[in-house]
């Protein structure tokens, strides 16, 4: 649970900063589609203004949270803290093998794309405030949604669902480098990039938004580059994240297409490990207003240890050591704020 500190959770990305101060009310929204509205529901019978959300990636498995502060604050003065320590685990031959299985379901003609996760553990030299690593990503990760909700402390580079006044913004990212553009127009980048942004074009259609979709661009967000796709749209008077998110998420970025084929593929292979990981994260307001982002780039601290998780879209054409090595640099954002060596 959370402790009763000066912050109870947070928010921050160029522009916006909100954090929650005072003795935080902490609720489960359960499961399934409709746990956005109990969110919605939750707040609205607190009588306060703002709440933070953290879904699980997996609507049919729990964890997930609602965190009501007492009051909210545009000032995070936390310093940050790199508290050093070493990972314990990496599964590396284990990831590359559910890799593997997923280019045989891709060849199979069962799916065009899975995306796939990795966990690993690391021990940290002290139990760390996650607000204080908050403060290190804020620090290191330019440009991204920085997040601390319930002990799930991460740098997200992707804007899931944005509602201000009526207007929707959504930025779905796919295809990832370090530095190489020109990797970026490779057919396979191209090809995993617009399933994704097909996939929330989808989702805005089936929610009746009428909207405008820009041409891919490449996005400089944190130390990584993404293709990325703008949407923006305008939604219909009393609108809000619970009506739009259970078409929005899981998109094709965080899970694939046809997504109940992907859904499926991924509780096969991985489990149940995800938890909060690749779900929706972010704030609401009474009036409708919101941010979410993807939790990615994240870690779940547990007093001195701390899960970190990467994943890396799987097409054909993908090659398990590539891939690999994707999920390594997509850890690093954490490995360097916490101080680890990796």
């Amino acid at each position: 649970m959370i402790k009763v500190t000066r912050y109870n959770a947070l928010w921050s990305r160029p522009g916006l900063t909100i954090a929650g101060i005072g003795r935080g009310q902490v609720i489960d929204p359960g499961t399934g589609p409709h746990r956005y509205q109990r969110a919605q529901r939750a707040l609205e019978a607190s009588g306060r203004a703002v709440g933070f959300a953290s879904f699980t990636f997996d609507p049919a498995q729990s964890g997930s949270l609602v965190v009501i502060p007492e009051d909210t604050t545009g000032a995070f003065d936390t310093a940050p803290v790199m508290p050093g320590g070493h990972l314990e685990q990496g599964e590396d031959q284990g990831w590359r093998e559910i890799v593997d299985r997923g280019l045989a379901a891709i060849e199979s003609g069962h799916l065009s794309k899975v995306v796939l996760a990795r966990h690993v553990s690391a021990r940290l030299n002290t139990a760390p405030d996650p607000f204080a690593i908050g403060a290190s990503l804020l620090e290191q990760q330019a440009g991204c949604h920085i997040f601390v909700v319930d002990n799930l402390v991460g740098a997200s580079p992707e804007l899931l669902l944005s509602l201000d006044t009526g207007i929707l913004r959504s930025i779905p990212l796919a295809g990832s480098s370090m530095s190489d553009d020109a990797e970026l127009s490779s057919s396979k980048m191209t090809e995993e990039h617009l399933i994704a942004a097909d996939s929330v074009a989808d989702a805005l259609i089936l929610s009746g938004v009428t909207f405008e979709r820009e041409a891919s661009e490449v996005l400089d967000v944190g130390s990584i580059k993404h293709l990325a796709t703008r949407f923006t749209g305008k939604v219909e008077t009393g609108t809000s994240f619970a009506d739009l998110l259970p078409q929005m998420h899981p998109t094709a970025a965080v899970a694939g297409t046809p997504r109940p084929a992907a859904m499926d593929l991924i509780r096969r292979l991985e489990g149940n490990t995800r938890g909060r990981y690749s779900g929706p994260v972010g704030w609401f307001d009474i009036e409708g207003n919101c941010e979410f982002a993807l939790a990615l780039r994240c870690g779940l601290v547990s007093g001195d240890k701390v899960t970190l998780h990467s994943g890396a879209g799987i097409v054909a054409g993908s090659e398990p050591g590539a891939e690999l090595e994707e999920t390594r640099w997509k850890l690093q954002p954490m490995i360097d704020a916490l101080g680890l060596e990796s």
